[in-house]
C-alpha cells in the first residue's frame, strides 16, 4: 500500500467513525502531526485539496516536522505556515499545481 493510499484509507476511517462525509470532515478537522516527514504532509494536501506538487532543487521530503493544519485553510496559507518550521519555497502554477523548491 502506498503512502497516499494509506492516508486516503485513514481519512475514510475518520469519516465513518464520525458518521460524516469527507466534505463535512474537511470543514471541522484539524490535522495535528508530530515528527512526520514533509513528504507525508504534502501527500495529505494532495488528497484534501486535489493539488499536485512538483519538486525542484534540494527539497528533503524525509525532513521531520511538527504542527497543526486546519483542513478548511487555503493551500497557500498552509504552505506559508509550513515554511515557519521547514525551509522551502513554493510557487503556485495554477489552482491545482505547485512547485516546491
Amino acid at each position: 500500500m502506498t503512502t497516499v493510499e494509506a492516508v486516503r484509507n485513514r481519512i475514510l476511517q475518520l469519516c465513518e467513525a464520525r458518521n460524516m462525509s469527507i466534505n463535512r470532515l474537511a470543514t471541522v478537522c484539524v490535522f495535528s502531526f508530530r515528527s512526520k516527514p514533509f513528504g507525508e504532509i504534502l501527500n495529505y494536501l494532495t488528497l484534501w485539496y486535489n493539488v499536485q506538487f512538483d519538486f525542484t532543487g534540494n527539497v528533503k521530503l524525509d525532513e521531520l516536522i511538527s504542527g497543526k493544519i486546519r483542513q478548511s485553510e487555503e493551500v497557500d496559507n498552509i504552505l506559508t505556515a509550513l515554511q515557519a518550521v521547514y525551509h522551502f519555497n513554493f510557487k503556485k502554477r495554477d489552482d491545482e499545481h505547485y512547485e516546491i523548491y
